[in-house]
């Protein structure tokens, strides 16, 4: 399959836009892989039984000669192995309701000309979700950008209504169970509407109206003081400037779960900050974790995942990702104007990733003999201040621009020429970032 090539767009049929699991939970990035696997699986034609693409087509990051290939299975034992009720979110839409697994089977082999992955959808399910009448169609590549199971799956609902005010109107606890991935059974506490409106609904709506090429609001409906039913009123976003997309997605890169799972991070606490701090900061966050591990002094650490997380948003060590769907509530007043005000540990990172840039775009400029005097001094300063072995030969062998001792090139010239909090945004910059993501997301960087 030639992804260059043009291609149909993904059409989900809109029964399968309201997934619900009976057994389990479906992460995000499983969700995303079935509807990559989905998208390739229309392109190649609704006659065939069994479908094979290059795993490369796929995800990328993993050496399937190591044991981080367990990280893909996992992901499609989990598709093959969750039942899943299948309905539309428009009353008397879908053709009928069905109990079935995402997956019937998945099948990975390595051949001479690579490796491929091989699967196939249960009979019931398979014409309805290859070639489907009713459908709505998905921009794959905006779906990638949105870094949480809500609002990933919220997009895809909304899509079907690009074109009409409003989506159907729904109980309260049909919209929790699809939105959160996780059925009430399989809870161990139904979460109460305002933390759901708190915890699901708004940060959902917020990144959707931040990223997308759609614009929705919340839509609520009472008898009495309580909520009962919601909605969503959907518009195209005027401000969007992106097209729709034709050609095949970006593989998933599951690289830094890979690594961050080898570092002793549980898989579903590395998804979650991979998705919300994006793969650069990830990357050098994860540097720098590899580093303090090899390094015990002055104490080993107890625990990688709260030093991993400190190191991505710049808080105290309490702040913590965990597996529930609780979200606490942004605090800083400045930032809850903006909106996106849910997401003010992302727009740090983003605000960091973006300063990183400027200095490595700075450094690339120098003459190699400024840039050799510059790996000099970082050499010295490791030495001083007894840094792992592996960065000093790695440092000599390979040069600055290697990815374990790049962050530290970095901090060791920006610290220098711009001060040790070089990477610390003010308020006010944090809030023109955010105003022009949300506002603009075509727009070019602002400046920092």
């Amino acid at each position: 399959m030639d992804i260059q090539a043009p291609k149909l767009p993904l059409k989900k049929p809109v029964f399968a836009l309201a997934v619900v699991p009976t057994t389990g939970k479906i992460t995000v990035l499983s969700r995303k892989i079935w509807s990559v696997l989905l998208y390739i699986a229309q392109n190649q034609g609704h006659d065939l039984k069994v479908h094979r693409a290059p795993l490369t087509q796929i995800v990328t990051g993993l050496d399937y000669g190591s044991n981080n290939t367990g990280l893909l299975k996992a992901h499609l034992r989990a598709l093959a192995g969750t039942v899943v009720e299948w309905d539309s979110p428009t009353t008397g839409e879908g053709t009928k309701w069905t109990v079935c697994t995402l997956l019937q089977y998945a099948t990975i082999s390595k051949e001479k000309s690579g490796i491929y992955l091989e699967w196939a959808y249960s009979d019931p399910m398979r014409d309805q979700l290859l070639d489907p009448m009713v459908f709505a169609k998905i921009e794959l590549e905006m779906m990638m950008q949105l870094s949480s199971h809500p609002a990933v799956t919220l997009y895809g609902i909304c899509s079907r209504y690009r074109d009409i005010p409003k989506t159907a109107r729904n109980p309260v606890d049909w919209w929790r169970p699809v939105l959160t991935g996780k059925s009430d059974v399989a809870a161990k506490k139904v979460m109460e509407y305002r933390h759901l409106k708190r915890d699901v609904l708004r940060p959902a709506i917020a990144e959707i109206n931040a990223v997308t090429d759609l614009e929705i609001e919340l839509i609520e409906h009472k008898i009495g003081r309580f909520v009962t039913d919601i909605q969503f009123g959907v518009k195209k976003n005027a401000k969007s400037k992106v097209g729709t997309s034709m050609v095949m997605p970006k593989p998933i890169n599951l690289k830094q779960v890979a690594d961050a799972l080898e570092l002793g991070i549980d898989t579903g606490k590395a998804e979650k900050l991979v998705l919300i701090h994006g793969e650069v900061a990830m990357d050098e966050a994860l540097a720098s974790l590899k580093k303090r591990l090899a390094n015990p002094f002055p104490e080993p650490i107890r625990d990688p995942v709260r030093y991993l997380t400190t190191l991505l948003v710049g808080t105290k060590p309490s702040a913590v990702i965990d597996d529930s769907n609780t979200v606490e509530e942004p605090r800083d007043p400045v930032i809850a104007a903006a909106a996106v005000r849910e997401k003010v540990n992302e727009w740090r990172v983003k605000w960091k990733q973006q300063a990183s840039d400027q200095v490595v775009e700075e450094l690339n400029s120098f003459s190699s003999e400024r840039q050799a005097e510059l790996s000099e001094g970082l050499l010295d300063h490791l030495v001083t201040t007894n840094a792992h072995p592996s960065l000093i030969s790695t440092l000599k062998a390979k040069g600055w621009t290697h990815r374990i001792v790049r962050s530290l090139m970095i901090d060791y010239y920006a610290s220098a020429a711009r001060g040790p909090a070089w990477s610390e945004p003010t308020q006010e910059q944090l809030l023109n970032l955010a105003a022009a993501s949300t506002l603009t997301p075509a727009a070019q960087t602002p400046p920092l």
